[in-house]
């Protein structure tokens, strides 16, 4: 049985980071299928099924969600049009991940996180680089200095970080 995902949303920014990512991840993992993608821009759309490897292109993600039936749906849209469409895929109970920001106000965001928290949906909000193999080491560097550590602000590029106005060079094994 394969893993359902679907994207809604095929503009620049969801063509440079979304697609490529869930391009690879289904090359590398079988069992995923990228079922749909959909654009009110019906070429885009196209374009992006070709590109990414979807098997079929929408323009309406009611009609996506009715064919396709996802396991999950990653959902990059315009920030004043994305809060209307997460709350109707949550009421649908479909898992998520919503670019941010997730809402256009702290009332809409706290309303999207309500209804997910309400039906138990796994909802996520994308971070770049939240797993990135060198943030993860900060994450443990810190959680290991915590009580010793006062930290106001912390900033990575790459290999170095700078916390409290002080570089740390931190090296990184692929573990």
């Amino acid at each position: 049985m394969s893993f359902k995902i679907c994207i809604i949303g095929c503009g620049g920014h969801s063509q440079t980071a979304h697609g490529p990512s869930l391009h690879r991840y289904a090359e590398s993992h079988p069992n995923t299928f990228l079922a749909g993608c959909c654009d009110i821009n019906t070429e885009r759309a196209n374009m992006y099924k070709e590109k990414f490897g979807f098997a079929n292109a929408y323009f309406d993600f009611d009609s996506m969600i009715e064919s396709e039936k996802p396991n999950a749906i990653s959902v990059v849209l315009p920030e004043d049009i994305q809060g209307v469409i997460v709350s109707k895929l949550l009421h649908k109970k479909i898992p998520l991940l919503i670019e941010k920001p997730p809402g256009n106000d702290f009332e809409e965001t706290s309303m999207l996180s309500s209804i997910a928290k309400k039906n138990k949906i796994p909802t996520m909000v994308a971070f770049n680089r939240r797993f990135h193999p060198i943030n993860s080491a900060m994450k443990k560097i810190l959680s290991i200095f915590s009580l010793a550590l006062s930290l106001i602000f912390c900033q990575s590029a790459y290999s170095t970080y700078t916390c409290n106005g002080k570089v740390a060079n931190i090296t990184v094994s692929p573990n």
